[in-house]
C-alpha cells in the first residue's frame, strides 16, 4: 500500500531523531540541556507526524481513481493540531525507559 509506505518512510527519520534526543536528554546532567533535548524531541515527533500525514494523504490522492475519503484532509489537520499529544507521550516514555535502565545499571554496578 503506497500510502502506508509513504507515511513510514517520511516518519522514520523524525521518529529516530526524537528517540535520540529523548535519550540524550535522559542522560544529560544539566537541566537546560535536558529540557531543550526533550522539547526538541517533542517538536521533531510532532512535525514528523504532521508531515508524514500530509504527504501520505497527497500520495493517496495521486493514485488512479482515488476514493472520496482520500480528499478529506482532516487526518493531516488533526495531526498538526493534536499531534503534540502523542509526541509528549512518546518522548516521555523513551525518557523514562532510559532513566529506568540507567538507574538499574547504576544499582548493578554498585552491587546492590
Amino acid at each position: 500500500m503506497i500510502v502506508r509506505d509513504v507515511f513510514l518512510i517520511v516518519f522514520f527519520v523524525p521518529c529516530v531523531l526524537s528517540i535520540l534526543l529523548a535519550y540524550i536528554g535522559a542522560k544529560a546532567k544539566g537541566d537546560s540541556l535536558r529540557s531543550s533535548c526533550v522539547m526538541t524531541s517533542i517538536l521533531f515527533f510532532w512535525a514528523g507526524l504532521g508531515l508524514a500525514s500530509d504527504l501520505s494523504f497527497r500520495a493517496w490522492q495521486s493514485i488512479p481513481d482515488p476514493p472520496p475519503e482520500a480528499f478529506n484532509d482532516a487526518g493531516a489537520a488533526g495531526a498538526m493540531f493534536f499531534g503534540w499529544i502523542p509526541a509528549i507521550f512518546f518522548t516521555l516514555i523513551v525518557y523514562q525507559i532510559t532513566k529506568a535502565f540507567d538507574k538499574k545499571r547504576d544499582t548493578v554496578i554498585q552491587g546492590h
